[in-house]
């Protein structure tokens, strides 16, 4: 009943599972029984081969840490569009910094089939930033009102005042006023700004270079996230 249960829930994924040849065998029939397209290379050049020559074949990698020591060389390598689910039979506070560190995700070996079916849709999904948690996660750290979150929310996702005006039922000018507001309590100046600042606070590296008066900004508020306060109005 189990595999019926999840049966279609990983549909269409293409997963490339790099092991010893067997240890994630029940993994992988996991992966096909809901729905996957899996391909299984459990030699290491084999691996790296196809993850390279072949990048936009694959959705997420599966990699045994157990059976491959070297496991964040693979997870390096791989496309930016490919997730890197990693398992093993323990994990310590080292592998678990390391998968953090390559923005993957961790589950046992030996997990039940709904943590591994989970995680493997988790890490999937996470793919995509979810715009209004970092917008509730900011409105803590600057201590902003609802109604300036809700407007920080609409920023996000780059409507104008005039959308915004009319979302919140509240006149342009006010619109213009809370945004006003919005900036003084941030100090960031455009729209287009506040998802730059809000990647970089979760740990993104921006693209291009930072002015020194955002690296100030984004350092305070660090600093006030590590401490657990919000910045005072």
């Amino acid at each position: 009943m189990a595999a019926v249960g999840f049966s279609g829930w990983l549909q269409g994924l293409r997963v490339i599972v790099i092991d010893d040849g067997q240890s994630c065998a029940r993994l992988n029939a996991w992966l096909l029984q809901a729905g996957a397209i899996v391909t299984h290379a459990p030699q290491l050049r084999q691996a790296l081969e196809s993850v390279c020559g072949r990048p936009e074949e694959f959705d997420l990698a599966l990699i045994d840490a157990d059976a491959h020591a070297d496991w964040e060389r693979i997870a390096e390598l791989l496309p930016r569009e490919c997730g890197a689910l990693v398992v093993s039979r323990t994990a310590d506070a080292d592998l678990l910094r390391s998968v953090l560190a390559c923005r993957g995700g961790y589950v046992s070996i030996d997990a039940p089939q709904a943590d591994f079916v989970f995680a493997a849709l988790r890490l999937i999904h996470l793919a995509v930033p979810d715009l209004a948690r970092l917008a509730a996660r900011s409105a803590r750290l600057w201590g902003l009102s609802p109604q300036l979150t809700r407007l920080l929310h609409y920023n996000l996702w780059g409507y104008s005042d005039r959308d915004i005006a009319d979302a919140l039922s509240i006149s342009l000018k006010t619109a213009q006023q809370y945004q006003e507001e919005l900036r003084r309590k941030t100090g960031v100046k455009t729209k287009q700004a506040y998802l730059r600042r809000m990647l970089t606070l979760a740990g993104q590296e921006p693209l291009l270079p930072m002015t020194d008066q955002t690296r100030v900004w984004i350092e305070h508020d660090r600093a006030l996230m590590r401490s657990g306060r919000g910045r005072e109005s």
